[in-house]
């Protein structure tokens, strides 16, 4: 939205409010005609211009929606605020239903944020909301909202779980309007963990529904969803069918960005099915219009999706020229997550190229982004374990004062029910009998409170070495298929340089020969399977470093085709070299060697 004056524009906004005449409309309005440079300042003087008036539950709806539109313009990210606003004016008017709404709109900022915990607190408050509210789809919302949470935050089951609570409650409702939004959500979550067919018949149902409920907008989305679930299990005529399905549906709508990405996964569809021409037309189409309206993410996919067609009809230097594009767009933006995509394909057309040192050294870069995003990943999830350790930690604390309080009190009530005894025997025996009876009853529970606290305690310790115990294996072999991974590359490059290139042949002969992966690998190992290569010497005459790479491989239960990848020698090498291990480490008869080696 761009703005020829924009000083004039502020100024009307400070001569209005002044006046005290500025409505919600011309207020949104001059918004728009603020330039997007300006956009923090048009902000603030957008809600001094609206916070002295009040507004009806028509007029916050009006404003919240404001901020959902602002949300969904990736470049004005100016939503919360706004949403902030409407809460306040919700509050006014005491509608719980609106504050409810309101917080859950501000939540979903927090999620896309990144701040699931604070979003987490905001749905549990909007819940709470719901339920004053007695509104019964209000309340329902507060239940998928958590699928939400639960779903960014990994836990499949627990995300399924609330997603499906809503689905039940939407039954019962006969809300056949809003039904579909479950079902669809639960297609997201099985599609970005891999179960392509659950996640197919989640988008079909999601998609029936929207369309009994003559919602087109929504069933056009979801039949875009559904078309890449079918992509995914290469079923590629239901795929173009729920495409052709979607397009006129979003140019009726006039939804330009809805249709911006359903032409390019129709020209994905095409480069699957090799129909090069119309793919190619039909990507390039597309990506001129991403570029009229800014969109950088699709535009990075785009640009990804033509180095794909071109590499497929061997135009190298075409798809060369249009992933480079994805690839600077992707650094402007600090985009990571596309990245190592890009450097495979970019490092695969040099390959076919014969430029084997530029293939070599963009497949280099995508392992060390690999690396590095596993490295955040474990990073992450160790500093969760540690948060969840010290909440467990300061409960025990809080149990542990409240403990000293009732010891506090009971010698209190123990001294005078003493007094009580020196007046009135009868009353103070009675007296006595009842706090015997009182004192065994608090000394139990107390009994009980500090072994569940200690049975909760070793639990906890249990879950988080078994986490460390996980994670180091997962490290183990991800370093075992890093070796892997490099010495099959190389092989390869091997294989196709032959005599061509010196320079390369003494690169890839230097990197075979390195010996920092296996270092890496050692080290990983030892702390997963200590004593483990010491024991080996102790026991058995000294074996040589191959032997040991050998034992270590064949403990971690690495098939012989794996163990061969790693050592970079042939498959009947690794059983000439197992059967040599076992018959230098004496093992009888009637015991396999990974066996035997399991018991060291």
């Amino acid at each position: 939205m761009k703005r020829l004056y924009p000083t004039i524009i502020l100024s009307f906004f400070a001569i209005v409010v002044a006046m005290g005449q500025l409505t919600l409309e011309s207020a949104i309005n001059e918004f728009d005609n603020c330039s997007e440079s300006q956009d923090s300042l048009c902000i603030d003087k957008f809600l001094k211009a609206i916070s002295t008036t009040e507004f009806d539950s028509t007029q916050i709806i009006e404003l919240m929606d404001f901020g959902t539109r602002l949300q969904r313009e990736l470049a004005r990210g100016k939503s919360k605020p706004i949403f902030d606003q409407a809460i306040v004016f919700a509050e006014r008017i005491q509608n719980d239903k609106l504050i409810s709404d309101g917080l859950e709109r501000l939540a979903s900022v927090e999620m896309y944020r990144g701040n699931l915990d604070q979003a987490n607190a905001l749905y549990l408050k909007a819940r709470d909301k719901a339920i004053e509210s007695k509104d019964r789809y209000t309340i329902t919302k507060s239940k998928i909202n958590l699928g939400h949470i639960f779903r960014r935050k990994g836990e499949i089951d627990s995300s399924a779980y609330f997603y499906r609570q809503g689905i039940l409650d939407l039954e019962e409702e006969n809300n056949q309007a809003k039904i579909g939004y479950p079902y669809m959500y639960l297609g997201i979550l099985y599609g970005v963990n891999g179960q392509r067919q659950k996640s197919v018949d989640y988008f079909t149902t999601s998609y029936n529904y929207f369309k009994i409920a003559k919602d087109t907008s929504m069933s056009a989305t979801v039949a875009v969803n559904t078309a890449n679930s079918y992509m995914s299990l290469n079923q590629l005529d239901s795929s173009e069918y729920y495409l052709n399905e979607a397009i006129p549906q979003f140019e009726k709508l006039k939804d330009t960005r809805s249709l911006l990405n359903a032409e390019s996964q129709l020209g994905r569809l095409y480069l699957y099915q090799s129909r090069w021409e119309l793919s190619e037309n039909l990507i390039k189409k597309a990506t001129q219009k991403a570029i009229e309206l800014d969109l950088k993410p699709q535009l990075i996919y785009n640009y990804r999706l033509l180095a794909e067609a071109y590499f497929a009809q061997d135009k190298y230097n075409q798809a060369l020229e249009n992933i480079f594009n994805a690839l600077d767009i992707c650094t402007a933006i600090g985009q990571n997550e596309e990245r190592p995509q890009i450097l495979k394909l970019i490092s695969d057309i040099y390959l076919e190229m014969d430029e084997y040192e530029n293939a070599y050294n963009y497949e280099k870069q995508r392992n060390q982004i690999e690396d590095s995003i596993f490295s955040e990943k474990k990073k992450l999830k160790v500093e969760e374990l540690e948060a969840k350790f010290e909440a467990e930690k300061k409960e025990k604390e809080i149990a542990k004062l409240s403990a000293e309080t009732v010891t506090a009190k009971l010698r209190k009530t123990q001294l005078l029910w003493a007094i009580s005894i020196v007046s009135i025997s009868l009353l103070s025996f009675i007296g006595f009998l009842i706090f015997k009876q009182r004192k065994n009853k608090q000394l139990f529970t107390k009994e009980r409170d500090i072994q569940i606290g200690k049975r909760k305690t070793v639990e906890l310790e249990n879950k988080i070495l078994l986490n460390e115990i996980e994670l180091k294996n997962k490290e183990l072999v991800s370093s075992a298929l890093l070796i892997s991974k490099k010495n099959s590359f190389l092989e390869l490059l091997k294989q196709k340089v032959e005599s061509k290139d010196e320079k390369v042949q003494r690169l890839i002969h230097h990197e075979l020969a390195s010996e920092n992966e296996w270092q890496n690998f050692l080290n990983i190992f030892n702390k997963t399977h200590s004593s483990f290569v010491e024991n080996l010497d102790k026991i058995h005459e000294p074996l040589s470093v191959t032997e040991k790479r050998l034992a270590c491989l064949v403990k971690m239960n690495m098939s012989s085709k794996e163990i061969a990848s790693v050592l970079n020698i042939s498959y009947e090498g690794v059983k000439k070299g197992k059967y040599r291990l076992k018959k230098k480490l004496q093992i009888q008869d009637g015991m396999d060697l990974a066996g035997y080696l399991k018991l060291i």
